[in-house]
């Protein structure tokens, strides 16, 4: 077993994490992106004022030359667009900010347990602390989960989180506003510089309630 308990390998974990997410450098990447029965395939480049993207495919095809004319066009009013550049900006700040607000709940928002060594993985099993408030509607929906974690030993940091929604989560708007239990997270990171890591892989699947009409 490691010398350390898993709460204090979660908070140097954590520190690592959020350090790196502080000081991290911009990359370019591609991104396959399904929603539903929905693919899209996009080159994204990283700036310090947001992700451009552009695509290059949809549902397993190229897009055609006629749709590849009207993604320059877009790419080229965005240069001439200060309103879409701030947009931009915002939802960047907005998603950093958002991804460090849930990163920081683990070492506080979850009991954690060592469940075996794969590798030079440790392999850690986590609980919601009924003791923890969470203090926003995402926050909610991730304490409501319990799963998985895989740390790499050596470095600190996280490599793997594998959830899954075990509670109802209710917010306040009747069916609407509830998430069914049985939903699922899934997320991978890999090291692409020393000291810097991306998200390789991330699935999400939400179950929402379901309405019978007589």
């Amino acid at each position: 077993m490691p010398p350390q308990s898993p709460q204090q390998l979660i908070n140097d974990v954590i520190y690592n994490q959020l350090r790196d997410h502080q000081h991290h450098r911009f990359f370019a990447y591609f991104d396959n992106q399904r929603t539903g029965d929905r693919t899209r395939l996009k080159a994204e480049v990283e700036t310090r004022t947001g992700r451009i993207h552009r695509t290059l495919g949809t549902d397993g095809r190229l897009l055609s030359p006629d749709e590849q004319v009207q993604e320059s066009r877009r790419l080229q009013a965005l240069i001439h667009d200060s309103g879409q550049q701030q947009k931009l900006r915002r939802d960047y700040q907005g998603d950093e900010d958002r991804i460090a607000s849930i990163v920081s709940l683990l070492p506080s928002g979850f009991i954690y347990r060592f469940d075996g060594v794969e590798g030079n993985e440790i392999r850690l099993k986590s609980e919601p602390n009924q003791a923890f408030k969470p203090p926003t509607y995402e926050a909610k929906v991730f304490h409501g989960m319990a799963g998985t974690l895989w740390v790499d030993a050596r470095e600190k940091r996280l490599t793997r989180l594998s959830g899954q929604l075990v509670v109802n989560v209710d917010f306040g708007y009747g069916l609407l506003g509830r998430l069914d239990k049985g939903g699922s997270f899934d997320m991978q990171r890999v090291d692409v510089a020393p000291g810097s890591g991306k998200t390789q892989v991330l699935n999400v699947h939400i179950t929402l309630p379901v309405t019978l009409s007589c």
